[in-house]
């Protein structure tokens, strides 16, 4: 095995011919159970840390993703106001001047009691 300069270990594929006939069967073992595992948990650290920055990335994106829906409503919220103003320009009465329908009027009072109330 060999170290680089950051950390990270690299296994070499065979060894050195002189050493072929040398090890024993469960000398050979013993380096490949150590090779495999020191292999699994590099593998993890790895996932884990572009998990880490997955996550960063996908939290962005929410965070950007509710600054936009927040300056959406505050746009609806103007869109609203400049349409009651543009519609208190051109019809300068007020409601008075809105058309209503019929069921949104007051039902007229009956000739009975036109006497009464004054």
């Amino acid at each position: 095995m060999r170290s680089t300069e950051k950390g990270e270990t690299r296994v070499q594929a065979h060894p050195a011919p002189e050493d072929r006939g040398a090890a024993s069967t469960a000398e050979l073992v013993q380096a490949a159970v150590s090779q495999i595992s020191t292999l699994v948990r590099d593998e993890l650290a790895l996932a884990r840390a572009e998990m880490i920055s997955k996550g960063k990335q996908v939290g962005l994106g929410g965070g950007l993703v509710g600054a936009a829906g927040a300056l959406a409503l505050y746009g609806l919220g103007l869109l609203l106001t400049l349409v009651v103003v543009l519609l208190a320009l051109v019809w300068p009465c007020g409601p008075r001047c809105w058309p209503s329908p019929s069921w949104c009027s007051p039902p007229p009072r009956s000739p009975a009691c036109w006497g009464r109330g004054r």
